[in-house]
């Protein structure tokens, strides 16, 4: 007898994979007997139907030669011996979920969308379809930015962000709605809390401090801050001695009026906060005022926040 050829194969991790050998005899087939040898941990062979039977586990993705099969008539036999090469399988990156939106004619609105891929190493490309005119999709900062006018009034639906890692790919579509009768506090809160976190009023109420700097959300929407990151907030950052004064530096959001205030006491009878510099939006990240009537006596400085 002698077997048909077998040849090398490559499969993949997790997949179910069944070979079949067969052989001719020209004396009488029905009394070939099949067998195979050295198989892969996990693998196994039926000689009754001459089927070899793997599902590679993760992790097992590697070269496994020398695999042995085997026919014979009980007199004479033939043999081959293959290589079978298991490929790795990826897991596909997970977009993390964006949700509709809304947006207010005439008001810049900009979001940056993330994933999370298990595999690591792997280098994720994102992208945007369907943008609705005049939006632009930064894929290296992953950022969305759109100022919708007038004209552009409804639900701008089919917008596509996906991720890739060049083989998997995982996307979502979400609808923008723009409406120029919306409280800009909802519009606020549907842009940056997904549909499960508004469900949670742990996270998403208004009284809530879910990145926990202290800032509740209602505070965070005045500020324009933002709500799921603790480095997002409103504060003085430095208060720097020089020659003509003190500077006062200062972070925050950027759609938002800032005002730094500064008084002589913190007792409740003394001198009122007065302002002493109005920043109008857009802000910049960080902001910078130089007190020159500061003098000797000690003050206290804070900075405020506004919708306009």
């Amino acid at each position: 007898p002698f077997l048909r050829e077998i040849g090398d194969w490559t499969i993949n991790e997790t997949i179910a994979w069944t070979l079949t050998v067969s052989a001719q005899d020209p004396d009488n087939p029905k009394d070939l007997i099949f067998q195979a040898s050295n198989l892969p941990p996990g693998a196994s062979f039926d000689p009754a139907t001459r089927m070899l039977y793997w599902t590679p586990n993760r992790g097992q993705a590697g070269v496994y030669p020398g695999i042995h099969f085997e026919v014979t008539d009980g007199v004479f036999s033939d043999t081959q011996d293959i290589t079978v090469t298991v490929a790795p399988v990826g897991h596909a990156p997970v977009l993390a979920s964006v949700g509709d939106v809304i947006a207010r004619p005439d008001v810049e609105m900009s979001f940056q969308i993330s994933a999370f891929d298990p595999d690591s190493g792997d280098t994720l490309f994102y992208s945007a379809d369907h943008l609705p005119s005049g939006a632009v999709f930064d894929a290296d900062a992953r950022t969305f930015t759109w100022t919708p006018t007038n004209r552009q009034l409804g639900v701008h639906s089919g917008v596509m962000f996906a991720v890739t890692d060049g083989r998997w790919t995982d996307f979502e579509y979400i609808s923008v709605d723009v409406n120029d009768d919306i409280d800009p506090y909802e519009a606020w809160w549907l842009e940056h809390f997904t549909e499960n976190q508004r469900n949670d009023p742990a996270i998403s109420g208004d009284e809530a401090d879910p990145d926990g700097d202290g800032s509740p959300n209602r505070d965070e929407f005045e500020a324009d801050t933002l709500p799921l990151n603790a480095d997002s907030i409103l504060r003085v950052t430095d208060a720097i001695p020089t020659a003509q004064g003190l500077e006062i530096r200062w972070q925050g959001g950027i759609n938002a009026i800032q005002y730094l205030e500064r008084r002589i006491s913190l007792n409740t009878g003394g001198e009122g906060w007065s302002v002493l510099y109005i920043v109008h939006p857009p802000t910049l990240a960080i902001e910078n005022f130089l007190d020159e009537t500061s003098g000797e006596s000690t003050l206290f400085y804070r900075i405020r926040a506004q919708r306009p």
